[in-house]
This record gives C-alpha cells, sequence and structure tokens, in this order.
C-alpha cells in the first residue's frame, strides 16, 4: 500500500472519530440549552408551556432585561437577551374608548371611523361594574393582569366584529395631565392593551395614550376622535385562540421616562418601548383595572353560558401594602359577565386584588352596538 494511500485513510478515520466526539457531546447538552440552541438556529421562539412558577420566575427575570430604548422587542424562555422587531401599524384604528358618560363630541377622526353606542345589558364595562386595584402608599410603576383559571371557556363572540374577536385591557385611571405642550389642564388616561382580531388576520400588543375632550390633538402624530385624542404605539402578537386565552398575560409599566407594554404568551414575550409621552403619568398612577372587553369602538363581547374567570390584578408601588379594591371601570368597552365574589386583596412582594366573574347561565348576552 503506497504512503499517499496510508495518509489518506488516516485523514478519514480521523474526521471520523471527531464526528463522533461531536455527536456524543451534543447527545449531553442538557434540555434546557438544547432548546435554547433550537431557538438560536430556527429563529422561531418557540410557546413552549412551563409550569406557573417557573413561567413567573422567567417572565420577571426577562423584563428586568429588558433594553430601555424605544421600540418593539420580544424574547422567548429559557433566554433573556430581547431581540428588536420591527414594529407594527395597525390594520384599521380600533381605539380602546372612555367610558360613553364622558364627554365624547368633537369631529370625526381622519380615518373615517364612525364610533358605536354600547349595549344597554353589559355588567361589565362603560364605567361600571368591574373591581379596580388602587395603590396605597404610593404609585403604580408596574401593573400585570392574568386569568389563573378559566373554566368551561368555549366561545368568545363580538356580534359586530367575529368569533374569538376581544381585547384584555389594562387601564390607568384618569389624571390631570400639567405638560403645557401636551394640553392645559386636559385628562389624561394611559392603556396596555392586547387585541385579538382573527377576522383581520392580526394581534397586538398596543400602548395608548388618551388626552380627553380635546378639539386639537398635539401634533399630527395623535388621532382626533370624537372630542378625544389617541396616540397608540404597536408591536405584532399571534394571534390566540381560545383555548389559550389563560396562558396570556398582561404588563404594564412605567420607569425612567419610559413606557412599556407586555404581553406575556406561555414562554414569549412581546414589547413596545416608549418615552413616556405623558409625564405626569409616572406620579398619577393610582389605579390598575383588568378585564377581557371589547376589541374597541365600544364593542361588546359575549360567552358561552357557564363560563368562569378567576380575574388576578397585580400592582408595584414600592411598598408591600394591599391595594384597596374599588367597584368602577375606566373602559367604555364591555363584556357579558357578572361579579360572582367579592373583592380579595393582598399584600406582599406584588399586592394583587383577585376576584372571579361569570355570565350565571349567559343570562347578560351581548347585544350588537347600534351606530
Amino acid at each position: 500500500m503506497s504512503s499517499s494511500t496510508l495518509i489518506g485513510m488516516r485523514r478519514f478515520l480521523c474526521a471520523m472519530i471527531v464526528a463522533i466526539i461531536m455527536c456524543l457531546q451534543l447527545a449531553a447538552i442538557p434540555v434546557a440549552h438544547a432548546r435554547s440552541l433550537q431557538v438560536v438556529m430556527v429563529g422561531t421562539p418557540m410557546n413552549q408551556a412551563l409550569p406557573d412558577d417557573l413561567q413567573r420566575t422567567w417572565h420577571d427575570a426577562a423584563r428586568r432585561s429588558l433594553p430601555s430604548r424605544e421600540g418593539c422587542f420580544t424574547v422567548s424562555y429559557p433566554a433573556h437577551a430581547w431581540m428588536q422587531v420591527p414594529c407594527s401599524q395597525p390594520v384599521f384604528f380600533m381605539p380602546p374608548h372612555i367610558p360613553s358618560y364622558l364627554p365624547r363630541t368633537g369631529p370625526m377622526n381622519s380615518k373615517g371611523i364612525v364610533s358605536r353606542s354600547q349595549s344597554a345589558l353589559q355588567t361589565i364595562g362603560n364605567g361600571v361594574g368591574d373591581f379596580v386595584a388602587n395603590a396605597t402608599g404610593g404609585p403604580i410603576s408596574l401593573a400585570e393582569g392574568s386569568f389563573p383559571a378559566i373554566t368551561n371557556l368555549i366561545e368568545i363572540n363580538d356580534p359586530v366584529n367575529g368569533s374569538n374577536t376581544y381585547s384584555l385591557q389594562l387601564n390607568s385611571n384618569f389624571f390631570t395631565v400639567t405638560d403645557s405642550s401636551v394640553c392645559n389642564d386636559c385628562t389624561g388616561w394611559v392603556q396596555f392593551v392586547y387585541q385579538n382580531m382573527p377576522n383581520s388576520g392580526v394581534a397586538y400588543g398596543s400602548l395608548w395614550y388618551i388626552l380627553l375632550n380635546q378639539t386639537s390633538c398635539p401634533s399630527s402624530a395623535w388621532e382626533l376622535y370624537y372630542g378625544n385624542c389617541f396616540l397608540s404605539y404597536y408591536v405584532s402578537v399571534p394571534m390566540q385562540p381560545i383555548a389559550g386565552l389563560s396562558n396570556i398575560r398582561v404588563y404594564g409599566q412605567t420607569a425612567n421616562g419610559t413606557d412599556s407594554m407586555t404581553v406575556a404568551v406561555g414562554s414569549t414575550l412581546y414589547t413596545v418601548n416608549q418615552p413616556s409621552v405623558l409625564g405626569d403619568f409616572s406620579s398619577a398612577w393610582q389605579s390598575a383595572e383588568y378585564n377581557i372587553f371589547g376589541v374597541g369602538s365600544y364593542a361588546a363581547v359575549g360567552f358561552n353560558d357557564g363560563v368562569s374567570f378567576s380575574v388576578l390584578t397585580s400592582i408595584a408601588n414600592g411598598t408591600t401594602n394591599a391595594p384597596s379594591c374599588s367597584s368602577t371601570s375606566y373602559t367604555g368597552e364591555t363584556s357579558a359577565l357578572n361579579l360572582t365574589s367579592p373583592c380579595s386583596t393582598n399584600g406582599g412582594t406584588l399586592p394583587s386584588i383577585s376576584f372571579t366573574e361569570g355570565n350565571g347561565g349567559g343570562t347578560a348576552a351581548p347585544i350588537a352596538p347600534t351606530p
């Protein structure tokens, strides 16, 4: 056998040995690292179901590493390094609204949207019927809304906008805006919203700034819509099936001059960051409301008979004081649900309120809003 043949055989054997060693090393990678490797290689976030305590721990850790710069970002378990993604533009303008008892007169907005009046039979929303967490001992810097338990949910129906069309709203209280470059002592409002719109093929996490009862807006970036100015920012989120509703959490945060809205869908977070447009918000955020409502524009949602939701609204305000609980609602959208338990308040590292709601056999069915 020639020397060149022997050299070739040795090189082949060495290559085989290296390949075997690499296979053995890959087989020894822990599961968590293997998942991380898969995310990097495939480039698609994994939305795996995690135990609730592990999910919350990872959510908290990931949000602590959220970039402070303006933009939209996403991250998937087990990573903590956020990836910047393009922010979205809405397919159509569907703003959440103030309760109808507040002033809302004025010119139609530039997109020609016509408002709708809310249904007379809705029991949660349009200014009444919900439970709200009120901070004690300092303003809110972070709020979180979730449904720890949902029973017998089969159908979500909006008679105008279609099946499985809804919003999850985390709403602030109304507050006075003192910045003269924005308005002269007008009323402000901030909303952190997830909007699921399957008929339009889209879903968003959105951050909304609203100035109430205005005849003009601070700049062309705002929308003047029936006497209120709206400014909104969006991050795309995959549309969620009805069965996945309990897997969604909505976070709102204001810190160091930046406002953040985060939608957590299981083990993936989607965030939009924006320098705070309303500087008074960080010191004036005293109350937080979380619930499921119509998608926007005074829409109403109903459900199949016998549905029940457990609602948890948590806040952080630098104290361990339990919040107080009041019965009101800050939004104009509605749900055909009734409160079915008293409001419980809890102190601790993340003070919270909790309660249950349902439709009592479906007696509060949705009625299509009238133009």
